[in-house]
């Protein structure tokens, strides 16, 4: 299957799922069938060797209506009940910055896949949301997520979201490996073990393993910040030592380098 009909087979679920919204519990879920869409296309494209412009932008295109309106969208349906009118300000924010996300997105892509993106993807904002929202339709025995509470919470998990979106922080983009087949082994061994757990969860609940892998997922950028930051240090640190003159401003610093 070409890769383009994967991506407007993703726009017609969303639009069925818009149109299907008021009067169904479904359209929740097609959030995420268009997420593995999403990640069908780029599979596709990449191993038929056929990746173009004209793909890439139409995956921009359809992004913005299956994880930007059809989100924001779940959000005015379902957190209409929050004090203040708190859910449209939120959905207007969480679309704005997924359209920002996906414009920052072509505006920066190469040709090369990158090891991280920078901001939180679309597709993993829309799941975070639509996950919560299937967490919360559970619990309730009518099956909606409208109460204040519910709605409280899914304004708060869409606004973080939308953050996110718009952030400089890094995330895996898992479409590169980045070194020899030696430190790749043990990625590939644990990326296996996390996906078999994965599935094992998706059979006994399958709207909370959702929410956990996308929430995973989403609090990863802080720890790659952290451990960039942290490599930085140590490098700016070793060049100080290699040229014996320690960081500006701290004499210690090539004490500490020579402790053990």
């Amino acid at each position: 299957m070409p890769p383009n009909a994967v991506t407007l087979t993703s726009l017609a679920i969303a639009l069925v799922a818009m149109w299907k919204l008021p009067s169904a519990v479904w359209p929740t879920w097609s959030v995420i069938g268009c997420i593995v869409l999403d990640v069908m296309d780029g599979r596709i494209a990449r191993m038929s060797n056929r990746p173009n412009a004209l793909g890439a932008q139409l995956d921009s295109l359809v992004d913005v209506v299956a994880f930007g309106a059809l989100p924001a969208l779940l959000v005015l349906h379902h957190a209409a009940s929050t004090a203040w009118m708190l859910h449209v300000p939120t959905a207007i924010l969480f679309i704005a910055c997924a359209a920002l996300r996906l414009a920052r997105f072509n505006a920066k892509t190469t040709q090369a896949p990158q090891r991280f993106f920078t901001g939180l993807p679309t597709p993993v904002a829309a799941g975070l949301v639509a996950s919560v929202i299937l967490v919360l339709q559970r619990s309730d025995q009518a099956g909606h997520a409208s109460g204040p509470l519910s709605g409280g919470v899914i304004c708060l998990i869409a606004g973080l979201a939308a953050w996110l979106m718009v952030t400089k922080l890094p995330f895996p983009s898992f479409k590169t490996n980045g070194g020899g087949a030696a430190s790749t082994t043990p990625k590939r061994r644990t990326l296996i073990a996390i996906v078999a757990l994965m599935f094992i969860g998706l059979f006994f609940h399958p709207s909370l393993t959702l929410l956990l892998t996308f929430a995973v997922y989403a609090a990863s950028g802080w720890v790659i910040r952290r451990k960039m930051n942290q490599f930085m240090d140590r490098l700016a640190y070793a060049k100080a030592a290699a040229s014996g003159t320690g960081r500006i401003g701290c004499p210690a610093a090539t004490e500490h380098l020579d402790r053990p």
